[in-house]
């Protein structure tokens, strides 16, 4: 499958587009960075993101996000900000949109020819989860420093394997101390040479423990950032939404806030959702991935039920306020009351242990 990438190269690639990309994006690179995926009705080749260039990775420089995206802009009825993430072969583009300052985490395809935008998926992840399959056959790359290396190393190996065999005959020509000379030379290249290998293996597990730490602490990140929305949202729907107050027995519930603020609730749950589907499809990269899930599921259906009885009820609500009592909103209520009630056990308590858990996996 395609190799990962570091954080730092996707860092770059940030600072060169001008934007953050989506949590899931950069998460999936880090993991398998380009590849192929394939929708409904096309297959799609992704634009990798570029790190280190040397002239043989010339044209897949090329094909990088960065540049691809560059281009991509620079066509008539390509959206603003946008960002291209890879192509059908047909001129058609997969992207993010321009939200606010950075991106929309849902993927559309934009077509070419008219100008037009398709939603495909909600999340990167979930293309990449219902979608379809990484190519398994990563393109050829080798650097000129492993060519080099590899010949020197086949020059060095070639010399000792001559000595070994033919050296009694080669000494006879050649002054002893000479012969003795070459010998060391040759042999502490061969010994440098093991040793350059073994150096390239310890920096290649580095890069990929630093992959996998970044992959965490990008995690932790944002299971933060919904815990405080969470926080947030409970907050004002105690203060705005609910009349006189949540723990009047007459208190009801204002329209008006409830429908402004469940979305964002329902949008929590949803980025919840998001950070398990990358959890699954990433068990090596964190300790007791299942226990971890499991966390994150408890928080997630809590969040759940909060949103299906909003799904449910939004339809019902009445202008009136005093027609809308809270005892109705059975979760609501129990989401809104004191934090040992509901709150703390169903929410905080699970997403807290979560953080523990992502917290020491990164210090490890």
């Amino acid at each position: 499958m395609p190799f990962g990438v570091v954080e730092r190269y996707v860092q770059a690639a940030e600072e060169a587009l001008g934007v953050g990309l989506p949590t899931s994006y950069r998460l999936a690179m880090m993991k398998s960075n380009g590849g192929s995926v394939a929708t409904e009705y096309d297959d799609w080749k992704l634009y990798p993101i570029v790190g280190e260039i040397d002239r043989m990775r010339l044209a897949r420089t090329l094909k990088g996000v960065v540049p691809k995206t560059q281009r991509a802009r620079s066509l008539r009825g390509f959206p603003p900000g946008g960002v291209a993430l890879g192509n059908n072969g047909k001129g058609d583009h997969l992207v993010f949109l321009a939200d606010g300052p950075g991106l929309s985490s849902a993927v559309f395809v934009w077509r070419h020819k008219k100008g037009e935008l398709v939603r495909i998926a909600d999340d990167f992840s979930g293309l990449a989860a219902v979608g379809a399959e990484f190519s398994q056959k990563p393109p050829f790359e080798m650097p000129r420093a492993r060519v080099y290396f590899c010949g020197y190393l086949v020059f060095v190996m070639a010399a000792v394997v001559v000595l070994v065999t033919w050296g009694k005959d080669i000494s006879l020509g050649l002054n002893v101390e000479v012969f003795k000379v070459i010998a060391g030379i040759l042999g502490t290249g061969l010994l440098g040479a093991f040793a350059a290998i073994a150096l390239r293996e310890l920096s290649a597990a580095k890069e990929r423990r630093e992959a996998e730490r970044g992959l965490r602490r990008q995690m932790l990140t944002d299971v933060v950032e919904v815990y405080n929305l969470v926080k947030a949202i409970r907050r004002t729907l105690r203060a705005e939404a609910i009349r006189p107050a949540h723990t009047d027995p007459a208190a009801h519930v204002i329209k008006s806030r409830y429908v402004d603020l469940l979305p964002r609730l329902s949008e929590a749950q949803l980025r919840l959702e998001s950070q398990m589907r990358l959890i699954e499809g990433n068990r090596s990269t964190y300790l007791e991935p299942a226990k971890l899930l499991k966390l994150l599921g408890d928080a997630e259906k809590y969040l759940g039920a909060l949103v299906s009885e909003w799904e449910e009820n939004s339809g019902l609500l009445l202008d009136a306020p005093a027609l809308n009592p809270l005892e109705h909103f059975l979760v609501l209520r129990c989401f809104v009351a004191g934090a040992p009630r509901s709150f703390k056990a169903g929410f905080a308590r699970p997403i807290a242990t979560a953080l523990g858990r992502l917290g020491a996996s990164i210090s490890k």
